[in-house]
């Protein structure tokens, strides 16, 4: 009989029953022999991430388009509200499409109960964190917007740039995990291009958001609404790609 260890601890597993458990470190013994595919998970957990990953992409792309429309609708309110009603209500357009984001990693990141705690990547719980911390910074930001000193203000964007960041290495290290549980290449491959993508992204949006905050102000340097704009323009390359 070959050997058959654990598949956490290397433990030597021969002569066990499939439904007990590895006396090392109670692992399954039913995941050593069958792996971790998601194909002997449950019909319940798979329902949890085929929702979790529907509510990602749905919030994914309706983030995109809110920020855009929320850049479009700022430089337009600009000109008749106060600056600070006019930020506070593009911020809530945009919270709605970040909450649902937020969500949707929340249940797709959800663990699998077949699996042991050990088994799971830390990426599964960053990603799951940073993604709260979007609408979080946002609810923050749109609740004070009139209150909050320029100082705290700028220290919460900041905050929540480098959530957006963590959030997508994180999301790309889980998506690749998740792939191999299939197996998919085509699912590795493609997380593997998200992850490029999201180093373009933040070096990109770190470098427009580390010269807007150090309020640059050449003569004829771009505005507030033109580097939104920006921003908004490097978002939607990075989400398409």
């Amino acid at each position: 009989m070959p050997d058959l260890r654990c598949a956490l601890c290397g433990y030597e597993l021969r002569g066990l029953d499939e439904g007990g458990v590895c006396p090392e470190c109670a692992t399954p013994v039913a995941r050593s022999v069958r792996g971790d595919g998601l194909a002997f998970a449950s019909l319940e957990y798979r329902r949890t991430l085929d929702l979790g990953l529907l509510l990602v992409r749905w919030g994914a792309g309706l983030v995109v388009l809110c920020w855009i429309g929320a850049t479009i609708l700022l430089a337009f309110l600009s000109t008749m509200l106060p600056s600070w009603s006019a930020t506070l209500i593009a911020r809530a357009v945009l919270l709605v499409p970040s909450v649902v984001y937020a969500l949707g990693w929340w249940r797709a990141t959800t663990p699998d109960p077949r699996l042991t705690s050990g088994a799971l990547p830390r990426a599964t719980i960053i990603a799951r964190w940073a993604a709260l911390a979007l609408p979080a910074v946002l609810l923050v930001l749109a609740l004070a917007a009139s209150t909050l000193p320029q100082a705290l203000s700028a220290a919460l964007r900041i905050v929540g740039i480098a959530a957006a960041i963590i959030h997508l290495f994180a999301a790309s290290a889980w998506m690749r995990w998740l792939s191999s549980r299939v197996p998919n290449t085509t699912a590795g491959r493609r997380s593997h291009q998200a992850l490029i993508a999201a180093c373009v992204f933040s070096v990109g949006w770190v470098a427009l958001e580390s010269i807007r905050l150090s309020g640059w102000s050449a003569p004829n340097g771009p505005s507030g609404a033109q580097w939104r704009s920006a921003t908004s323009l490097l978002k939607l390359v990075t989400f398409v790609a």
